[in-house]
């Protein structure tokens, strides 16, 4: 388990109580006390009873999420602890982060609980035994073995730092921007024409305004900073190996033929991006040294035997599958471990048919799969050799990591065998709880709309006055100056049918109350305006009961499952000797 460094930025503080004896002194004779008061003499101390010692505690204050603490105890369950790295660990996932802002005060306490009764049920399992079970067993030895060579791919590969010029190529790509003019053209021969007129020494803000000015084009000319994912996959494509002052070739639209100019292009800062390309360096770079390092566990421990492997073939009808199947003769040999036989070999080919293998045999499907299964075999085996050589199966990550698998399927096992079959679900109660929630199986409505798109609002206005007064909203479309290109619209709903839910929340809004042929105002991103038209409108539809009641079952089941849980854990907690000494959590 990682657990995040100390920083010295304010950290959420671990106050951990734990108690000791406490030393008991002999009392003191009694003093006078008054006016007048004399001393007398004191009595010969009577026996008394042994006085039970009383706990002195000690508060240590430790930074929450400090590796120097992980193993501090907070908790006993007889004479099991709870360590604070289960505390650590459950809360970063709670949260979805390892940091110190990751856990609040209020909720540990609940997490902690948690943790307890799982330890409680865990506890219960193998009593019962469930831990023994050869099904568990089996799971558990893969476990092992995967996590094993996942281990020390981990090491040898824990070194590699991303590459520089490797994560900046990356990172440009993936947030690269294309500042553009664009003009939209009726024929596509006006539109082809711009290009040779570039080639020709014209600028194209002259050209656009010459177009434009002779009713070639339409377009305001001005130029656009477009995303990758705010633009048709058409123009993305299109704009994808332009540089700076290249011009896209005519696009075919809804509305006609767009060309678009690169006037610069703009790389923004993403760090979230940024993260991703080094993330990719590194995997790329791991992968290689991983070939490398594989390479060299061959040539160590494997010797194949290329004769008797080229002798082999799967598809032939002698000596047959079922013979091979069975063939215990060394194809392989890893030093000091157990060969990888014919067998072996037959057996992990097999397993890619589950329907046997007649038939890909005689489509000569079979015998081809030798080779890949055999180097899988052989890293399954080298891998795992070299782990044990290393001596990771016994560094404290790996045990805590089989320890904490182990614990889960022992926890899963118990629920499944014990938990589930008292878990029932009335269909009495999937009706009530139908009645009582019908906004859930409720659907949203369903539009189909136009738009007028300008690019701000001001023209959304004067749009929709002019429909006020009566124009024809196609004749608007086909006709109003100043609408923006289909490429350079942020917001597209022309011929989808969307769901309410799939819209802007304010949009959604004003749309409740339309009806077919009403229009509404929106105003969408980079300050762009929008005049939508309500094409059609499918009002929303109730979920059947018939239909909804599967999903109803599963959650009305998975709550009883968690009350069995509870209820469980509170008799396991009467019959344990439970103390906790963490206290509280706080800055």
């Amino acid at each position: 388990m990682t657990i995040p460094p100390v920083t010295s930025r304010s950290l959420l503080v671990a106050v951990l109580a734990f108690t000791a004896p406490r030393m008991i002194f002999a009392a003191e004779p009694s003093k006078p006390s008054g006016p007048g008061a004399t001393a007398q003499p004191a009595k010969a101390a009577e026996p008394a009873a042994a006085a039970k010692p009383a706990p002195m505690t000690a508060r240590i204050e430790a930074p929450l999420f400090s590796p120097l603490f992980a193993r501090m105890p907070i908790a006993r369950i007889d004479d099991q602890v709870v360590p604070l790295a289960d505390l650590q660990e459950a809360l970063a996932s709670t949260h979805g982060e390892r940091s110190a802002g990751a856990a609040t005060a209020p909720d540990f306490k609940v997490v902690l609980q948690r943790i307890i009764d799982s330890r409680l049920l865990i506890m219960e399992a193998r009593e019962m035994g469930l831990d023994e079970l050869p099904e568990l067993k089996e799971q558990l030895a893969v476990f092992k073995d995967v996590t094993l060579r996942e281990t020390l791919q981990q090491q040898v590969t824990k070194d590699v730092k991303p590459d520089a010029l490797e994560v900046e190529r990356v990172y440009k790509e993936s947030v690269r921007r294309w500042k553009v003019r664009s003009l939209l053209f009726q024929k596509e021969e006006d539109a082809a024409a711009v290009k040779p007129a570039l080639a020709g020494g014209k600028s194209f803000v002259e050209l656009a305004k010459q177009l434009v000015a002779e009713k070639k084009a339409d377009g305001s000319g001005e130029p656009e900073v477009l995303p990758p994912d705010q633009i048709l996959p058409a123009v993305a494509a299109a704009l994808q190996p332009l540089h700076k002052g290249e011009v896209t070739a005519p696009l075919k639209l809804q509305n006609g033929f767009a060309i678009l100019y690169v006037e610069d292009l703009v790389y923004p800062d993403d760090p979230a991006k940024r993260a991703e390309a080094e993330a990719a360096s590194i995997d790329r770079q791991g992968g290689q040294i991983l070939i490398a390092f594989r390479k060299e566990l061959d040539r160590k421990y494997v010797k194949i035997d290329e004769a008797l492997l080229r002798k082999i073939d799967f598809d032939a009808p002698k000596p047959g599958f079922a013979v091979l199947v069975k063939d215990k003769r060394p194809i392989a040999r890893i030093a000091g471990e157990a060969p990888i036989t014919v067998s072996d070999l037959a057996n992990a080919v097999g397993e890619k048919f589950f329907h046997g293998v007649e038939k890909p045999q005689q489509e000569k499907r079979v015998d081809k799969l030798k080779r890949p299964r055999l180097d899988g075999l052989i890293y399954k085996r080298v891998f795992t050799k070299e782990a044990r050589v290393r001596k990771l199966d016994q560094s404290e990550e790996y045990l805590r990591a089989v320890a904490d698998q182990e614990n889960s399927l022992v926890f899963g096992t118990f629920v499944q065998r014990v938990l589930v079959p008292d878990v029932s679900i009335k269909d009495a109660d999937l009706r009530a709880y139908y009645d009582g929630h019908r906004d859930e199986f409720t659907a949203a409505p369903l539009y189909r709309l136009d738009q007028l798109a300008f690019p701000d609002m001001k023209g959304a206005q004067r749009a929709a006055e002019r429909l006020a007064r009566g124009t024809d909203f196609k004749w608007l479309k086909a006709n109003a100056e100043g609408q923006l290109a289909p490429a350079q619209r942020a917001l597209d709903f022309e011929g989808q049918l969307l769901s309410a839910k799939g819209l802007p929340e304010d949009l959604a809004g004003a749309l409740a109350s339309a009806q077919v042929g009403d229009y509404r105002m929106h105003q969408g991103p980079r300050g762009q305006g929008y005049v939508v038209l309500v094409v059609s409108r499918t009002d929303p539809q109730v979920q059947p009961y018939e239909e909804a009641r599967k999903d109803i079952q599963k959650k009305l089941f998975g709550q009883a499952l968690n009350r069995a849980v509870t209820d469980w854990a509170a008799k396991l907690r009467a019959a344990h000797d439970i103390e906790t000494f963490i206290t509280r959590i706080g800055n």
